[in-house]
C-alpha cells in the first residue's frame, strides 16, 4: 500500500497525533489501585488523646483516616478512637476504637497491664493486648515488590515491660518515661503511644490506628480481612486525588504520642494512557510490566487532580 507524506498531501489542517491512543480512543483503562489514608496519632502520657488521620481519595475510592490512640495519665476511662483502623485503648478497662468495614481492624486495650497502653489496629489485624503491639498491615506488590503498609502503632509502657512495637509502618510505643515514635510516612501507620511516668502514677498511652486500606489488586487483600475490590475500568477524565495526612500525637503533659504516618495513593494503568497531575501533587512513576505505576506521596490541598486520557 502506498503512503503519501502529509507534508505533500492536499489535505489541509490535519491534526498531528503523537500517540496512537489518541487516534484509537483506548479509554477506559484497566486500573489497579492501593489507597491508604493517614494513620492516627498516639496518645500522650497526660491530658490529650492523639488526633485522627485524614482520608485519602482516588477517583471514587475514599479510605478513612486512622483512629486516635487514647491518653494515659490518671484518666479513668481511656478509649481509643474509631477510624480506618481503630486506635488503642488504655489499661484494662479502656476500649479500643472500631475499624471501618473492609478497611481495617479495631484497636485493643492493654489487658491486665492496667498502667500500659493498648496497640492500635492495623489493616491486617487487631492491635495487641498484653503485648501492646500494633496490628499488622497488608502487603502489596502493586509497585513490583512486596511491601507491608498500614500497621498500627504500639502502646506505651509503664510497668517495666517492653513497650509495644509498631507494625508495617506503625510507630513504636514509648518505654517508661519516653515519647512514642511516629508512624512512617506514606504507609498510613499509626503513631506510638507515649510511655508512662511512674512518679505520680501517670499511666502510659495507647497507639494510633492505621489509616484505612483499600485495594483492588488481583490476588491481594483489602483491609479488614476483605478480598480485593472489583476491577476498575477507569474512564478518560479529571478526578480527585488526595493523600491524607497523619494525625498528630497527643500533646504532652509529660511525654508526647507519636504522629501518624501520612497515607499514599498508588495506581497502575496501561502504559499507553496519558496521565497528568495538577500542580500541588507530588508523585513518581515507574514501568512495571505493561503498566506504568504512579505513586502519589503528597497533595498540597484536597482539590488536587489527576487527568487521564
Amino acid at each position: 500500500m502506498a503512503v503519501t507524506s502529509m507534508s505533500q498531501s492536499s489535505i489541509r489542517d490535519f491534526k498531528k497525533l503523537n500517540r496512537m491512543s489518541g487516534a484509537l480512543g483506548l479509554a477506559p483503562f484497566d486500573c489497579e489501585y492501593v489507597v491508604i489514608a493517614g494513620g492516627g496519632g498516639g496518645g500522650a502520657t497526660d491530658f490529650n488523646n492523639g488526633s485522627p488521620g485524614s482520608d485519602s481519595v482516588f477517583y471514587l475510592t475514599t479510605s478513612t483516616g486512622g483512629g486516635y490512640g487514647s491518653v494515659g495519665g490518671t484518666t479513668a476511662v481511656r478509649n481509643g478512637g474509631a477510624g480506618g483502623s481503630g486506635g488503642g485503648g488504655g489499661g484494662s478497662t479502656g476500649t479500643g476504637g472500631a475499624g471501618t468495614f473492609a478497611q481495617g481492624y479495631q484497636g485493643r486495650n492493654a489487658g491486665g497491664a492496667t498502667g500500659n497502653g493498648g496497640g492500635g489496629g492495623g489493616a491486617g489485624a487487631t492491635g495487641g493486648t498484653v503485648t501492646m503491639t500494633g496490628g499488622a498491615g497488608v502487603s502489596s506488590s502493586v509497585t513490583g515488590s512486596s511491601t507491608g503498609r498500614a500497621g498500627g502503632g504500639g502502646g506505651g509502657d509503664l510497668d517495666g515491660t517492653s513497650a509495644g512495637a509498631g507494625a508495617d509502618g506503625g510507630g513504636n510505643g514509648g518505654n517508661t518515661s519516653s515519647a512514642g515514635s511516629a508512624g512512617t510516612a506514606n504507609t498510613g501507620g499509626g503513631g506510638g503511644g507515649a510511655g508512662g511516668r511512674p512518679a505520680g502514677g501517670r499511666n502510659a498511652a495507647a497507639g494510633g490506628g492505621a489509616g484505612g486500606y483499600r485495594s483492588n489488586v488481583s490476588g491481594e487483600n483489602s483491609g479488614g480481612g476483605a478480598t480485593a475490590e472489583s476491577r476498575l475500568n477507569l474512564p478518560a477524565g479529571t478526578f480527585t486525588v488526595t493523600v491524607g495526612a497523619g494525625g498528630n500525637g497527643g500533646v504532652p503533659g509529660d511525654y508526647a504520642g507519636g504522629n501518624g504516618g501520612s497515607g499514599v495513593v498508588i495506581f497502575a494503568v496501561q502504559a499507553r494512557a496519558i496521565v497528568t497531575f495538577s500542580g500541588g501533587v507530588t508523585q513518581t512513576s515507574a514501568p512495571v510490566g505493561s503498566n506504568t505505576v504512579y505513586t502519589v506521596t503528597a497533595t498540597s490541598t484536597t482539590e488536587e487532580t489527576v487527568t487521564i486520557s
